[in-house]
């Protein structure tokens, strides 16, 4: 999955994390920031609660959280957290 996240059409910016947050990779506008792991983690133990409380069984897979002029697309497979930032 890491190997195709650069081709993503519109993407400027990349992070691939292990589950407990510590960066594995980063490029683009997702480079370097070291509150963001952290962010998105948060975030997604918030869902997953959200997730949990309304009775579903089966954890979500993907998380769009969109903005006027960007959005974030955070999938959870194999073991990693992939985050792309789109224009």
């Amino acid at each position: 999955m890491e190997d195709n996240l650069n081709d993503v059409e519109g993407q400027v910016g990349t992070l691939k994390l292990n589950l407990d947050g510590s960066v594995v990779s980063s490029s683009g506008d997702l480079a370097d920031d070291p509150d963001l792991p952290n962010i998105i983690v948060g975030l997604l133990q918030d869902v997953n609660a959200i997730v949990k409380n309304s009775g579903k069984e089966s954890p979500f897979k993907r998380l769009t959280v969109a903005f006027s002029q960007s959005s974030f697309v955070v999938t959870i497979a194999n073991g990693k957290i992939y985050v792309v930032k789109k224009k």
